[in-house]
């Protein structure tokens, strides 16, 4: 643990500037799909949904793993409504609509 403590301390700004930012994108992921669980009845986007939950909560828990390095966002609950409704919202009007929002995001 002192070992991490030291690493915490003197690990780059940047460095922890980006896990702050790739943990909030993760977090964020994960809600896009637990939105469109919450939305939609389609079968085969329900099926999507699932898988990419898994994926996406396996990421988000490597870097909770590593949070004691860096401060996590302090707008982490914007970052949790803004994914919940990125789901959820195209899950309410079909299945092009979600499959649109997801290449969007993951193009971005």
């Amino acid at each position: 643990m002192q070992n991490e403590v030291s690493y915490s301390q003197t690990m780059p700004n940047e460095l922890k500037m980006e896990l702050r930012s790739s943990h909030a994108g993760e977090m964020g992921a994960v809600f896009i799909y637990i939105g469109i669980l919450s939305a939609s009845c389609d079968p085969h986007v329900r099926a999507f949904a699932r898988e990419h939950l898994r994926t996406e909560y396996h990421h988000l828990c490597l870097f909770e793993e590593l949070i004691h390095l860096y401060r996590g966002s302090l707008v982490l609950p914007l970052w949790v409504i803004a994914g919940f409704l990125t789901g959820f919202l195209p899950a309410l009007l079909g299945r092009d609509w979600v499959f649109r929002t997801i290449e969007t995001v993951e193009t971005f």
